[in-house]
């Protein structure tokens, strides 16, 4: 049987973040260039925990030379090649159309985005890998999408959504309509949607009440409100950690989504 074919496209940018660490308080007390390297670092991991059909590419917003360096010593770690692109123009924005410009046309079946902020489990990759092929093969559900962070804001009084649950690889997992940019999506689906993904990536932050509800998430359903052509699911717990920023630096958003994260993350030897 062919393995599943998964082309991996990460968007890194040391220089600044969309917030002020000052304004906004990071959820981990490293400043931003560890961060990215310790995030960096499990995806890797999780890379090579994996026996999977895999590419690697890296859009890199023009992250200064020592910095670059730095970031490919992680990279060349990685058990496959990869590709690493600086940004044809500097900002939050283009890195993103770029991003998603490469992931629609060049993966070859699945194609995972991964912003650099995000902490992976060392199974990661292959639970997302399986776990689309698992609900893909499910009657009665068409197109999938895997969420790799269960966001936890969606659990909040007033935000809660509908969902079903589903017991797949020893966890649970939750229909969704909700997702960050970091996102599993079958490359047909980047495709047919692109007008979304362009919207996100150009229009994020700039225009106002453009987020990715609005815009991506208008291509999901959750098995309950059948908005979208895409069932979208997020285990529980999650199998990535958005570190950046997450519930505006408060640690109870977290503590709960991961096991022994804060163990694993110090554990990530720079």
């Amino acid at each position: 049987m062919m393995k599943t074919k998964l082309d991996i496209v990460l968007r890194t940018c040391t220089r600044t973040g969309l917030f002020d660490q000052k304004v906004v308080p990071r959820i981990v007390p490293d400043d931003r260039l560890v961060m990215i390297r310790k995030c960096v670092t499990s995806l890797v991991t999780s890379i090579n925990h994996s026996d999977k059909d895999i590419t690697l590419t890296v859009f890199d917003d023009q992250s200064p030379p020592e910095d670059v360096k730095l970031l490919k010593s992680i990279l060349e770690k990685c058990r496959i090649p990869f590709t690493f692109f600086t940004t044809q123009t500097q900002g939050f924005n283009n890195s993103a159309f770029e991003q998603f410009q490469y992931g629609r046309d060049h993966a070859r079946e699945l194609v995972y985005f991964v912003e650099d902020d995000y902490m992976h489990d060392p199974t990661a990759i292959d639970l997302l890998v399986n776990a689309y092929n698992h609900f893909r093969s499910l009657s009665g559900i068409s197109e999938i999408a895997i969420s790799p962070w269960d966001q936890p804001q969606e659990y909040d009084l007033g935000h809660a959504q509908p969902c079903k649950i589903f017991h797949f690889d020893n966890r649970y997992w939750r229909s969704t309509i909700s997702t960050s940019n970091t996102v599993l999506w079958p490359v047909e689906v980047v495709r047919g949607g692109w007008q979304f993904f362009e919207k996100l990536a150009l229009q994020y932050g700039k225009v106002a009440g453009v987020e990715e509800i609005n815009t991506i998430g208008q291509l999901l359903n959750n098995t309950v409100t059948h908005r979208g052509p895409v069932s979208c699911f997020s285990p529980i717990p999650s199998v990535a950690l958005q570190m950046h920023h997450l519930g505006q630096g408060s640690p109870k958003h977290i503590d709960t989504k991961m096991f022994h994260w804060e163990q694993r993350w110090a554990e990530i030897v720079l």
